[in-house]
């Protein structure tokens, strides 16, 4: 399940739910996610993950890569 903030500049007025979920809506409306009953994502911050840790670890994964080919 997602909630959405509907009181975006974008989504307003809101003539037909459904219309503005396909055409109007974006990724960044989207304040929670629960999956399973767990909630993924809350205040649109995950919950479940640490973003900074991959972020080093992606970081750390492309400097392997250059070096590699160097």
């Amino acid at each position: 399940m997602i909630v959405l903030d509907l009181k975006k500049p974008h989504l307003t007025p809101l003539y037909n739910l459904y219309s503005h979920l396909v055409y109007a809506a974006k990724s960044s409306d989207v304040t929670q996610v629960i999956i399973n009953g767990k909630k993924v994502l809350k205040d649109r911050q995950l919950m479940t993950a640490k973003p900074q840790g991959y972020f080093e670890q992606v970081g750390r994964f492309a400097e392997d890569l250059k070096n590699s080919s160097e």
